[in-house]
């Protein structure tokens, strides 16, 4: 699994990813401004995802936890997260806005190397 992280070259790229996956998407400088946040980074994957070298990198960058959002609707996500053993340990009410209406985004936590 090739994995290498994501620099200012990327910008472009993530950013149209972004847009094909939200309905409000984010441009580069918000995407820049999200991985200048202390412990924010973004894997760029060229042979697939993988949770697992994103965790093994995240520990290798000193993290002690994973924190991600995930629509409260994403059934698939939900148990994707909640296999690899993130629990919810908040919610951002009206967090995803888009053609559907507001949802909420569910905040969940797991150490970098999940059982």
């Amino acid at each position: 699994m090739k994995a290498s992280l994501a620099s200012a070259a990327h910008l472009g790229l993530l950013a149209a990813l972004h847009g094909v996956y939200f309905d409000e998407s984010w441009d580069q400088d918000a995407i820049a401004g999200l991985l200048a946040t202390p412990g924010a980074f973004a894997l760029i994957m060229t042979d697939g995802a993988d949770e697992e070298a994103f965790a093994g990198q995240a520990q290798d960058l000193g993290a002690g936890e994973l924190f991600l959002e995930v629509a409260e609707d994403n059934g698939a996500a939900l148990a994707l997260y909640a296999g690899a053993g993130f629990v919810q340990v908040g919610r951002r009410q009206g967090y995803y806005q888009g053609a559907g209406g507001a949802r909420a985004a569910l905040v969940l936590r797991s150490n970098p190397r999940p059982s």
